[in-house]
């Protein structure tokens, strides 16, 4: 093996593991999110919305982590 295959394998090794934390991150982020929107029905009204903006934030963030690439990688977009 030459030097320069091993930083192209080195590299695809942190490309590889840098995809795998967004998507972990995501998908707790996503959690959040539902757990953000969880809110008790005595729950007063501006905590209410600020749990209800917070978690919806947190969902698109988290999908935009986790899901997107999913179906980037799906319907072909990452040749590489």
């Amino acid at each position: 093996m030459t030097v320069a295959h091993n930083q192209r394998k080195a590299s695809h090794l942190a490309r590889v593991r840098k995809l795998k934390v967004a998507r972990v991150a995501g998908l707790l982020t996503m959690l959040l999110g539902y757990c953000l929107l969880a809110v008790y029905p005595d729950t007063p009204l501006t905590w209410a919305l600020l749990r209800v903006v917070l978690g919806f934030i947190c969902l698109f963030i988290g999908f935009g982590l986790a899901i997107v690439p999913w179906i980037d990688r799906i319907l072909g977009g990452d040749k590489e």
